[in-house]
């Protein structure tokens, strides 16, 4: 790993859980953070690793997985640009029950657990934006279990897309009101836990459909509305 200079202020004040704290805090935070690169392919963590601290990612993309002793692996998330990692070991001080590596270059800005906590007890705004993003995640967590017993694959496919167009597609949204996502077949199927097989059956039916327009390594999502009837035709 190697540091890089980047603008570490804004980094974290673009990012939802700090971007309402005091001026003075975020200074400080920004002040003690340290910046560090990954290369592609290179491993952040491994599950089971103690992780003491918080990291933002500033640019890149990061794959959270869990792999058991067989050796079946199942994508978490993908994380990318604005987003938090190492959250929940952050607050409980407990290993990572994912591993992660980058699957771009990534640039990470990191704050210690300690420091964390600390300015958590100092600062109700901190406190209360960690809680929300906390909440969100929790929300999501839940949504996901319920799809996997009361929604067909192509449903649970449908509900992903619209969250990766949610989550990622914004800034890639066309003016035509096309959001194309960054994710392959392989990762989608290894993130819904269905064969790689199954996955381009079920994508063929969308885009028979026009919903969906698949290209290499993207997504590009073409009708959204159409997407969300689909989902809640069976809920």
């Amino acid at each position: 790993m190697r540091a890089l200079n980047i603008d570490t202020p804004t980094v974290l004040r673009q990012t939802p859980c700090f971007c309402g704290i005091e001026p003075e805090l975020l200074a400080k935070l920004a002040d003690q953070a340290r910046v560090v690169y990954y290369q592609d392919g290179e491993v952040v963590t491994h599950m089971g690793q103690h992780f003491n601290h918080l990291a933002v990612i500033a640019d890149g993309q990061i794959e959270l997985s869990v792999t058991n002793r067989a050796g079946k692996r199942h994508v978490l998330n993908v994380l990318r640009e604005g987003q938090l990692y190492g959250l929940l070991p952050m607050l409980d001080g407990e290993p990572l029950y994912y591993g992660a590596t980058a699957i771009t270059p990534c640039t990470m800005v990191t704050l210690s657990r300690e420091l964390m906590i600390d300015s958590m007890h100092r600062s109700s705004a901190l406190m209360m934006g960690v809680l929300g993003v906390m909440c969100k995640r929790s929300r999501e967590t839940f949504s996901a279990m319920a799809d996997q017993h009361l929604l067909s694959p192509t449903a649970r496919l449908a509900r992903h897309l619209i969250t990766l167009a949610s989550t990622y597609g914004p800034q890639n949204r066309h003016r035509q009101g096309i959001f194309e996502v960054g994710f392959s077949q392989n990762d989608l199927a290894e993130m819904l836990g269905i064969s790689r097989q199954s996955l381009n059956l079920l994508m063929k039916q969308l885009e028979k459909q026009g919903l969906i327009e698949q290209k290499y390594s993207k997504v590009s999502i073409k009708n959204i509305s159409e997407l969300e009837k689909l989902v809640k035709n069976e809920l």
